[in-house]
């Protein structure tokens, strides 16, 4: 089975496609995604690939995204703190 980066380089044009809301998430965070995710999204807004999304989603990856941050600064103001 392919990697699921790898998945995303490989969708036909003109395909369409859900972006959900993890494509967000792995856009703006560091993941083994991160790489494909910039690709893929310019990909849709070139009309490459028909893409759509809810806006629940959008909000819940970002939302998601700024809680991951706020648990990794917190964590390494604690270790810090503590040292």
């Amino acid at each position: 089975m392919s990697a699921p980066s790898s998945l995303l380089f490989t969708l036909p044009s003109g395909a369409r496609i859900f972006i959900d809301a993890n494509i967000f998430i792995y856009h703006f965070t560091d993941t083994p995604l991160t790489d494909a995710c910039p690709t893929f999204l310019q990909r849709v807004e070139g009309d490459e690939l028909q893409g759509w999304s809810e806006s629940k989603g959008c909000v819940i990856g970002a939302l998601r995204h700024c809680m991951k941050k706020a648990f990794h600064q917190l964590h390494s103001v604690g270790e810090t703190k503590w040292q």
